[in-house]
């Protein structure tokens, strides 16, 4: 009798959050990401930037954070303006209808830290 072959695992597709998620982040680029994320823990309220503020501490890397391809996960848009301003919204979701995050507008110094808030700021939670 033959042993049976193994087979490499078929990869994950990525789900459209993790795709959104990797489009917005390469549009922001990491030192932005980073400074945004440690702004939010300073102006505090949602659970999602604790949570990854915690775990890059603990020496995570963004990679190995947002590196999950299902529809759970952490969520990103950024959006530049013509002015140079960044309107920017970050969570979590956990499908089918639970997260929390926050959505601002943000101006970044030239070594990605937030200078600045514009316009309103809001936290979401579902």
């Amino acid at each position: 009798m033959t042993p049976p072959i193994s087979r490499p695992a078929k990869p994950t597709r990525p789900s459209p959050r993790a795709k959104r998620l990797a489009r917005a982040r390469a549009k922001l680029g990491d030192a932005r990401l980073l400074g945004f994320l440690k702004w939010a823990r300073e102006v505090g309220g949602a659970l999602a930037c604790e949570l990854i503020n915690k775990r890059l501490d603990s020496g995570e890397t963004l990679d190995a954070i947002l590196g999950r391809t299902g529809e759970s996960g952490y969520t990103l848009e950024a959006r530049e303006k013509k002015d140079g301003t960044w309107r920017i919204r970050f969570g979590y979701v956990s499908p089918p209808m639970l997260g929390d995050g926050i959505e601002c507008g943000v101006e970044f110094d030239a070594t990605g830290q937030v200078v600045k808030s514009h316009g309103s700021f809001s936290m979401w939670r579902s």
